[in-house]
């Protein structure tokens, strides 16, 4: 129970931390710009949790707001405006492609801005038994055959886990699950991926174009990172919305193998210098019938445009 409740706790902290430092990105668009902050369910909830972080943490993630919005406001010539607003995303938005947090909408344009604290992660993507990762990741027409019958047997027997504990049966009493499950699930998603998007074939192309795009995000957006001395943005700019040079996306995979990560996870290293690590691992200490993957970037193109601003 005690490696539980940690967990809960850990998680409840990082929840909390995104969220305010979100509030603090938003509070800092509206008093520079003069623009109105929209009231909703989501800017109360954020406001909330900032309020009850330490003042020191309050301090550093505004000092990091203040300058991101700084040089953000700069590159895309934003002036205030007093019909301008600032609003904070209902969370449901990045299951559709958007991983803005805080959008801008001034100067008849929006421009969002995806917030993180200590970490540039991009998806936390589930597989299951039922979860076609093929047709919801865009990236062709859905998963093979082959691909289900090697990974639905290994559900089903989590689903059968869960179902006769009640839902109270713990991954720690499975004994070797990594090898068990991750290993042979992971394997699968390989082999799966590299049929639909590992070709020189248009379909391949397009799949791989599409992988990208969802890990990064459907709508352009700038990416803030508050760290402990400094703030590090990036812009991604696929579509060219943004006051920056435009973001190219890979057409071909080049491989995928775990030399760069742990043996549960796989790097899919693309064209045009992307590198992705899908790390699989389970969400919840107690046992489900799905795994979830964290995506990092293991490298990006030097043409996306970083910039760090020390406080």
């Amino acid at each position: 129970m005690r490696t539980n409740a940690c967990n809960i706790h850990v998680m409840a902290s990082q929840v909390q931390h995104g969220k305010g430092f979100e509030w603090a990105v938003a509070l800092a668009a509206k008093e520079r710009l003069g623009i109105a902050l929209i009231d909703s369910d989501e800017a109360r909830h954020a406001a909330s949790c900032y309020s009850e972080l330490p003042s020191a943490k309050q301090q550093n993630f505004r000092a990091c707001a203040e300058k991101a919005i700084a040089y953000v406001t700069d590159i895309e010539h934003l002036r205030p405006d007093s019909a301008g607003k600032v609003g904070l995303s209902h969370d449901s938005a990045g299951a559709h492609g958007d991983v803005r947090d805080v959008i801008m909408s001034l100067n008849g344009r929006e421009i969002g801005i995806s917030c993180k604290t200590n970490h540039e992660a991009f998806k936390h993507s589930r597989l299951s038994g039922k979860i076609d990762f093929v047709k919801k990741w865009g990236l062709g027409a859905g998963c093979s055959a082959e691909y289900w019958a090697t990974v639905r047997p290994f559900f089903s027997e989590l689903a059968v886990l869960r179902k006769q504990s009640s839902a109270q049966k713990k991954w720690s009493e499975l004994g070797d699950y990594q090898a068990r499950y991750y290993i042979p699930i992971l394997a699968a998603w390989r082999t799966e991926l590299l049929r639909v998007a590992g070709g020189d074939d248009a379909g391949s192309k397009i799949a791989a174009t599409a992988l990208c795009r969802y890990v990064i995000g459907e709508i352009d957006f700038w990416k803030v990172i508050s760290l402990r001395d400094q703030v590090r943005l990036y812009a991604f700019n696929t579509k060219k919305s943004l006051g920056t040079n435009r973001t190219v996306l890979p057409n071909r995979i080049l491989g995928i193998d775990n030399h760069d990560g742990s043996q549960y996870s796989m790097t899919v290293r693309m064209n045009e210098g992307y590198q992705f690590n899908f790390r699989l691992h389970n969400a919840s200490s107690r046992v489900e019938a799905s795994l979830k993957f964290d995506v990092q970037s293991e490298g990006l193109p030097s043409h996306i445009h970083q910039h760090d601003i020390f406080i």
